[in-house]
């Protein structure tokens, strides 16, 4: 237990924002009867997290609950399996999820602890705190353009009270990263430049910007120059999932598909429920798809269309993926969702190869895209 709470409290420092006690003052506690109030006095912090180790032969179980230090209440609690087959690497992956989970549950504490408190005159992390929970809490809708104007508001109010608020910086940075360099983004993509290097100025280690950075560098295409500031996030924050994730997509977009697999992997590891899930899912299925191990994609996609179930993209992909397989009776199911979901959207062999034509040049995708249009041929895509 002293080594993880020694692994986990260097990890909780890595977070932006994050004000952890030391090793040392925390294992004064270690052993003595705990009065959570009284310690969170003596040592100036808002929230205590408490834990146990329950070790079997083969696994381990960690138990940890957090509470608040003011009143004593319990906010979380949730408990955590690992295999012990190796150690470091067990060590590596609870500590990985523990904090994860941990910067995810208080965003969402903070926010509603904000809302209570301050609910008609937020500050500028108020808001911004209160616009992420909101965007995870309705991860799929995130994708949806039509419902940005909802989910990023309270970002975008929280840029005008303070432009160098990093929190809203990264969440608006993902945004523009979905919705691409398009007619209409280009001053979006400008101004959020400006205010990423801004604040790069005032704490260039600062994690949240170097990782608004990185979005704003694959929106430009600029891959090698993301893989350095996602590099850079994981050296601050190595529980940072999200970094790890599109390292794994650059790894993808640059025919490393193997590497890709084993990042993702990784990252799922580390965060098995992450709102991220269904993104990682799909970018594993598309390198093993690229690997020719359709059976293996197949098993992703199902995974992340349980996830996303009207995902169009998903939906088209697995179609093709088992139809190549043979399994027709499934493919047509899932193709039928597929022309359900695709009102306004492309639905010839022609479409698709114009809306992916970027992509399809590139020499390790193309054998890719060629077996999934085949696929969709069979179930009776129309070339025109």
């Amino acid at each position: 237990m002293d080594a993880l709470t020694d692994e986990l409290t260097t990890s909780l420092a890595g977070l932006p924002g994050m004000f952890v006690i030391a090793r040392n003052s925390a294992f004064t506690y270690k052993g003595q009867p705990t009065d959570v109030k009284a310690i969170g006095k003596e040592l100036g912090v808002k929230y205590a997290l408490e834990g146990s180790v329950q070790p079997t032969p083969t696994r381990i179980r960690v138990n940890v609950q957090l509470i608040d230090a003011e009143t004593g209440a319990h906010l979380w609690a949730e408990s955590f399996d690992q295999d012990r087959a190796e150690l470091l690497q067990t060590e590596d992956a609870i500590v990985g999820r523990l904090a994860r989970t941990l910067d995810l549950k208080l965003n969402d504490i903070q926010a509603a602890e904000s809302t209570r408190l301050r609910p008609n005159n937020p500050d500028a992390e108020d808001l911004a705190v209160r616009c992420v929970s909101r965007i995870f809490a309705n991860y799929l809708d995130s994708h949806d353009p039509a419902k940005h104007p909802e989910l990023y508001e309270a970002c975008e109010e929280a840029l005008r009270l303070d432009p160098g608020n990093t929190r809203a910086l990264k969440a608006l940075a993902y945004r523009l990263y979905m919705l691409g360099l398009i007619p209409g983004t280009e001053a979006e993509a400008a101004r959020l430049d400006s205010l990423v290097q801004k604040a790069l100025a005032v704490d260039p280690n600062e994690p949240r910007a170097r990782f608004a950075k990185g979005l704003l560098d694959l929106t430009h295409g600029r891959l090698d120059q993301a893989m350095v500031e996602f590099e850079r996030v994981l050296a601050s924050d190595s529980s940072d999932v999200g970094a790890y994730g599109n390292i794994g997509w650059i790894y993808v977009a640059t025919g490393r598909e193997d590497k890709a697999i084993a990042v993702f992997d990784k990252a799922m590891l580390l965060s098995p429920r992450d709102p991220n899930l269904p993104d990682w899912l799909r970018s594993k299925a598309i390198a093993l798809g690229v690997l020719g191990r359709d059976a293996e994609a197949s098993v992703l996609w199902n995974q992340a269309l349980t996830l996303s179930p009207t995902n169009r993209e998903m939906l088209g992909a697995q179609a093709a993926t088992l139809a190549n397989l043979g399994r027709d009776d499934e493919a047509r199911e899932i193709y039928q969702r597929y022309v359900a979901a695709g009102e306004g959207k492309p639905t010839t062999i022609s479409d698709l190869l114009r809306l992916y034509a970027g992509v399809i040049r590139l020499p390790f995708w193309a054998a890719y895209f060629e077996r999934g249009f085949a696929g969709l041929r069979k179930l009776g895509m129309a070339e025109q």
